[in-house]
């Protein structure tokens, strides 16, 4: 990178930069181009407005709401023999289980345990090591195929084998639809049947996006990594800043149990939790999953008011200080969910983009409402379930572009049944 890194937080700025999407090119810096680079978040043009339009209805309330009782399933299973350890791989192992059954239906996807430790390895990867750093400068992505390191081919060994178990899965569904012999619920097709429906069915002569069976891996791969680890750190900080403030975790307890008495949780008991729902937009504010979007490279001279931004140069967009300045919100240090209970919106001189803790503009998270739904069961369930408390002071850290704690500092006390 010999090009300016242009950091901006003022929302008038970044707005622009999120609705003209087109011009501002994101940039995948995990050093693989066969892991996610085909997938919604890092392509564009046509073959992004394909992707993203075949998941539009599938992202719809009805088509959500529709996911709950896999969701309330998959949780209680998790929670039923927990121990109250390693909490964020706990979080982790249900929101990839509930990825997985959104995309492939009811099968174990044992083989994805694989993907953090690659995740994490090729986001460090630059800063590791300064001569991988140096061959990253010169080479970009083609760096992965030389002078590679012992550790980098086991890495490498990991990443075939995850793609090669994903596309035999997707071939075996790919035989059962071709021959007519994969039966299945019309009104809540699972993501890759209305992939492979696309697939079977797209023109090849005409000049639009032609989907491939490794698109489809690497758009698994994407909802992998965008909604897993964002909904385990959102899940796992919303459960410390619980255990942090118990007069608050009392209060949200019981308009849990006042309002939810039947195991299993529904919409409408969970939309009637306003203070559950006020204190999960709080913790998003400090703690949101994502602390820096995606950086970007510009595509052609422009002009954002007074500031003129060259073709070629980088943007990031670090909309995390809005949220804690006294110019857009009052008392921004302080956690208190209960300014969400007072006014709709507590942020002040806002125009729409200064707290979006799921990006904004038409490249926007579009599985936020899923990932939030899926956050509001797991908080429900463990709340009911246990007390939680602080053994010793957070601390937060980053890894990568998330914040996290670290592990076992929450005791769960289970509640008399």
């Amino acid at each position: 990178m010999n090009q300016p890194l242009i950091g901006i937080n003022d929302p008038e700025y970044y707005k622009v930069i999120l609705q003209d999407h087109q011009y501002f090119k994101k940039l995948n810096n995990l050093l693989h181009n066969g892991l996610v680079y085909s997938g919604m978040v890092f392509s564009d043009g046509i073959k992004w407005h394909s992707q993203r339009t075949l998941f539009q209805d599938q992202f719809q309330y009805d088509k959500i709401i529709s996911r709950l009782p896999m969701m309330n399933q998959l949780v209680d299973e998790e929670l039923q023999n927990y121990d109250g350890s390693d909490l964020q791989r706990k979080m982790f192992q249900i929101a990839s289980q509930v990825i997985g059954n959104a995309f492939f239906g009811q099968i174990k996807l044992d083989f994805l345990e694989d993907l953090p430790e690659i995740f994490n390895y090729l986001a460090g990867l630059k800063f590791s090591n300064p001569f991988i750093l140096l061959k990253s400068v010169i080479l970009g992505q083609k760096s992965w195929q030389y002078l590679t390191s012992k550790r980098e081919k086991e890495i490498e060994n990991k990443i075939q084998r995850v793609k090669k178990c994903l596309e035999n899965l997707i071939n075996e569904r790919l035989c059962q639809m071709k021959q007519n012999t994969y039966t299945f619920d019309q009104q809540n097709k699972d993501f890759l049947h209305i992939h492979l429906d696309y697939y079977l069915n797209q023109d090849v002569n005409q000049k639009t996006y032609k989907m491939s069976i490794d698109d489809i891996i690497q758009q698994f791969i994407t909802f992998y990594f965008a909604g897993a680890d964002t909904t385990a750190g959102s899940s796992s900080s919303i459960l410390a800043l619980l255990a942090q403030y118990p007069n608050f975790q009392q209060e949200i307890y019981e308009e849990i149990v006042d309002l939810i008495k039947d195991k299993q949780v529904t919409i409408d008991q969970i939309q009637k939790c306003v203070k559950l729902n006020a204190f999960i937009r709080e913790t998003l504010r400090l703690r949101g999953p994502v602390q820096n979007l995606i950086p970007r490279r510009v595509q052609q001279d422009i002009q954002i008011k007074d500031l003129k931004l060259k073709k070629g140069w980088f943007v990031v967009i670090d909309n995390f200080i809005n949220r804690g300045s006294e110019k857009y919100i009052d008392d921004p240090l302080i956690f208190n969910y209960h300014r969400w209970l007072d006014k709709k919106n507590p942020f002040k001189n806002d125009n729409g983009y200064c707290n979006i803790p799921f990006s904004g503009g038409a490249r926007n998270c579009i599985g936020q409402h899923l990932a939030l739904l899926e956050i509001k069961v797991i908080v429900i369930k463990m709340l009911r379930k246990y007390e939680l408390r602080l053994k010793e002071p957070l601390k937060w850290n980053m890894k990568f572009v998330y914040q996290y704690f670290p592990d076992n500092l929450i005791e769960f006390k289970l509640r008399n049944p």
